[in-house]
């Protein structure tokens, strides 16, 4: 029993994860800094090279706000994406987010622009205090034909990791 509760930490400590390392007040609103830890590198590029599979990195941001002795209401809602793949009339990499389309010679590249801290405007211009939040859900969704030890499988196995991360709103 206690080896399962060991490897369940240990497997906790080294999943995908997100964090929010820097945040700064506009007038209409917030800038948030959005980083991965332990972001599957790997396991992406291969996806990327060998399968030509897409690789869709979602970001949400839900607004809530604290409510005593009732569930918390959501106030606002917000949505971010990144998309991966390989596009055979270019022979390039391409990634599709919702303002641009870029386009990388390789795939180590395009996963580099996909993992790398970026800087999210989010338009919450109520009057906000201590009793709201920010939650925010990453998804990270892909196909390959590995395993989680790096070894090929004849099967196409499909990847979704989640990470969380919440920031509260204080009296400044």
């Amino acid at each position: 029993m206690c080896i399962f509760f060991l490897l369940f930490l240990a497997s906790k400590l080294n999943a995908f994860n997100l964090y929010i390392p820097y945040v700064q007040k506009e007038e209409q609103g917030f800038i948030f800094l959005v980083g991965y830890k332990n972001f599957p590198l790997q396991e992406v590029i291969l996806s990327l090279k060998e399968q030509k599979e897409e690789v869709l990195l979602i970001l949400e941001a839900n607004l809530y706000e604290r409510r005593f002795l009732l569930p918390d209401l959501s106030v606002k809602k917000l949505v971010y994406f990144k998309k991966v793949y390989f596009n055979p009339e270019d022979n390039a990499y391409r990634v599709d987010t919702e303002k641009t389309t870029l386009t990388f010679n390789s795939a180590e590249d395009a996963t580099l622009f996909l993992v790398r801290s970026e800087s999210y405007y989010f338009p919450f211009s109520e009057l906000l205090h201590e009793r709201h939040f920010v939650l925010f859900k990453a998804t990270l969704t892909y196909k390959t034909h590995l395993n989680p030890k790096l070894r090929y499988t004849s099967k196409l196995n499909t990847y979704i990791k989640n990470a969380e991360a919440i920031y509260k709103f204080s009296k400044d």
